[in-house]
């Protein structure tokens, strides 16, 4: 039991140690660089230990606190270390040496040890001699042979036999049993013992957490069994048992019962010395507690890449924010563009620069100071570059295709509206150039820009093939849009019936014109030859005269009638060129709100404010008006303003509400586009295409 020379083997252990971190002096240039980041107190205060790992070297100083820094002090030239690897690198072998277990706590985790063995070895090493287990061993099977060697353990275990008073062969005697459980905890604690110290004996620097840890788990074993050893029928009951206890005693086997029913007396009371168990439990807690478990160590060595952190973070981040300053309005609007141009035309190489660069930014902006302003200047200056190259050329190519495109749609969108029946061709490269569209809105890789580029420059060239058509409506609209205009605008009668009798005005104008052309060749002709006496008609030729003013006549009056015809064709569609015309020479236009539905609806009023942009753009004064059945209602309009509007010629811009989406230019009176339902929803609406488009 006992540990003969144990402590003193163990001093010589501890005497042949390395050790790697001891306390030194430092060249004055080390207490230079140190004033950088600290005062002189901290710098006085603090305690330095060299470490080196491989071909470098290092100072770990520790500081009043408790904590710990780290200084590379490799070639003579000095830096905290900002990197955890290296960090755990250097802190891992000198953890294992700061934090070994001190000569003081060796000595006392076997001391008291020790002390613990010896408060109950008298008692136990009686009831040993008293038992006969000092020389045989009590099991069923030899019939308790050491209890039998002793005369007054013979006597006792017959005693407390069966009923057999003269032999006992059989363990199930109740002190056969209470010996032979006395001699198995009696050599499990031995055991454990020896456990112990043998243990305690291999500690070193490289084993020192596993050496620990096992201690902690043989005393939590020492400590079952000498709780379990005194609960032994062999000893009396303990000093302080409740009597009361005893109650739950009763009458049966005695074997079955608990330990405290039946109690023999027969060896001395033992007892254990709880307070030095107790202080190596909290030895061992406090010892495993420091960094020296791979998981201690990380944490330790993390803590002290923090410390250097918070060593340099004031110098070091007094740069980063210099540098964020300089480089944060141009991160953003780089970071921006190239982000939107992604979004429609996707690229692997600007994705990844873009994804590098916001990654550094985002470092530099958390003020990650492992790395210093001059390495983030270094590498934001390369990745800067790196996008906007990329950006210059994928932007050229992205902006041809995106401006073809464009001008393909405006000039379809004005073609269409140049058509009162769309022709095929027109209809099929509309029907190509939508689906572009369509693709260019999901976006598109940068390896589809030639295939998409050539067919853009297809149907610009088909759209060029295309001629304008010739619509008798717009002609007869020049002819006579300003007479019929000046008759019109004498009128007192409502718009809607000026608009519709349009065309009857027309056909009488054109008549009239017919007549006045007639009665001229008459004058011309006839009328001057017949006073001149220069005609010598016969009845033949009389009649021939008569035919032909008769011919002519027929010709005013079927020339008239076709104008009236093209004239009702022309208040159903015309084509948009005459109004474009009409915006173009006008530098002022109107838009008007036809319904109370229309001017309460906001879908319609963001379509009239892009429609309002637009024109604004190019430098045209822009009035909205509201009306109600073609009279106007706003706030200081006069009711006849839209009927003003169409006589003098100003272009009026018509925005309804209703079922039917249509954009078209119509009718002989004034300038009108007219245009409701979906063209006109929303900031993006058809209208606002069309508008642009002129």
């Amino acid at each position: 039991m006992s540990r003969p020379y144990l402590l003193a083997a163990m001093m010589a252990i501890l005497a042949i140690l390395p050790l790697s971190a001891h306390a030194a002096a430092y060249p004055t240039g080390f207490y230079a660089f140190l004033l950088k980041y600290t005062n002189q107190g901290t710098i006085n205060s603090s305690v330095y230990y060299n470490q080196s790992v491989g071909q470098n070297t290092y100072i770990v100083m520790e500081l009043s606190s408790g904590s710990y820094a780290l200084i590379n002090s490799t070639g003579g030239a000095y830096s905290f270390v900002l990197n955890n690897d290296t960090v755990y690198a250097a802190m891992q072998g000198f953890a294992l040496t700061r934090f070994y277990p001190t000569n003081s706590t060796l000595s006392k985790l076997n001391s008291y040890m020790a002390s613990y063995e010896q408060t109950a070895a008298t008692n136990i090493t009686m009831c040993i001699t008293s038992t006969g287990l000092n020389r045989f061993t009590c099991t069923e099977a030899n019939a308790c042979q050491s209890c039998y060697s002793v005369p007054i353990c013979k006597d006792f275990i017959v005693l407390y036999g069966s009923g057999n008073t003269t032999t006992y062969t059989s363990v199930s005697n109740l002190m056969g049993q209470a010996i032979e459980n006395f001699s198995n905890n009696y050599n499990m604690l031995n055991s454990s013992y020896n456990s112990y110290n043998s243990i305690l004996s291999s500690i070193n620097t490289t084993n020192t957490y596993t050496t620990l840890s096992q201690l902690q788990s043989v005393v939590s074993r020492i400590s079952n069994i000498s709780t379990a050893l005194p609960k032994n029928q062999l000893f009396p009951l303990p000093q302080g048992f409740s009597p009361s206890n005893l109650s739950s005693c009763y009458i049966g086997v005695p074997s079955s019962q608990p330990w405290y029913c039946n109690p023999i007396g027969f060896c001395p009371p033992i007892s254990f010395n709880a307070t030095d168990l107790y202080d190596i439990h909290a030895l061992l807690t406090a010892s495993l507690s420091t960094p020296i478990s791979s998981g201690g160590i990380k944490a330790f060595s993390s803590n002290v890449t923090k410390e250097d952190y918070l060593m340099v973070a004031p110098q070091v981040v007094t740069g980063l924010k210099a540098l964020i300053a300089e480089y944060s309005g141009r991160f953003n609007a780089t970071s921006y563009n190239a982000s939107a141009l992604l979004f429609a035309y996707h690229n692997a190489s600007l994705s990844g620069s873009l994804t590098a660069l916001q990654g550094t930014y985002t470092q530099l902006a958390n003020l990650n100071i492992s790395r210093n302003a001059t390495s983030y200047n270094a590498t934001l200056t390369a990745q800067f570059a790196n996008v906007t190259s990329l950006y210059a050329t994928l932007h050229g190519q992205y902006s041809s295709i995106k401006d073809l495109a464009t001008n393909n749609t405006a000039v379809i969108e004005a073609r269409e509206l140049e058509y009162q029946n769309e022709p095929a061709q027109l209809a099929t490269l509309a029907y190509t150039q939508q689906s572009i569209n369509d693709l260019l809105a999901v976006g598109i890789n940068s390896s589809q820009y030639a295939s998409v580029y050539a067919e853009l420059k297809s149907v610009h060239n088909g759209l060029g093939s295309i001629g304008k058509p010739i619509y008798m409506g717009a002609f007869v609209k020049s002819v006579d849009g300003g007479i019929l205009n000046s008759i019109l605008s004498g009128s007192n009668a409502p718009v809607p019936s000026k608009l519709a009798s349009a065309p009857f005005y027309v056909f009488l104008i054109t008549l009239l014109i017919g007549i006045l052309v007639i009665f001229a060749i008459y004058m011309v002709t006839y009328n001057r030859w017949n006073r001149k006496k220069k005609l010598h008609m016969h009845p033949g030729a009389k009649r021939a005269w008569l035919l032909l003013f008769v011919v002519l006549g027929a010709i005013a009056v079927l020339v008239s009638y076709a104008t009236y015809t093209y004239a009702q064709q022309a208040n159903s569609f015309l084509p948009i060129d005459g109004f474009a015309q009409q915006l173009a020479s006008h530098s002022n236009a109107f838009i008007a709100y036809n319904g109370s539905a229309a001017y309460s609806n906001a879908s319609i009023e963001q379509c009239v404010n892009a429609v309002q942009a637009s024109l604004n753009s190019t430098g045209k004064s822009i009035k909205v008006i509201t009306m109600q059945n073609y009279t106007c209602t706003g706030t200081g309009e006069s009711p006849t303003c839209f009927d003003q509007l169409l006589s003098s010629g100003t272009p009026t811009i018509v925005v309804s509400e209703g079922q039917i989406s249509s954009v078209v230019y119509r009718g002989l009176y004034g300038h009108a586009l007219y245009a409701s339902g979906q063209s006109v929803v929303g900031s993006s609406c058809y209208l606002s295409s069309v508008v642009k488009a002129q």
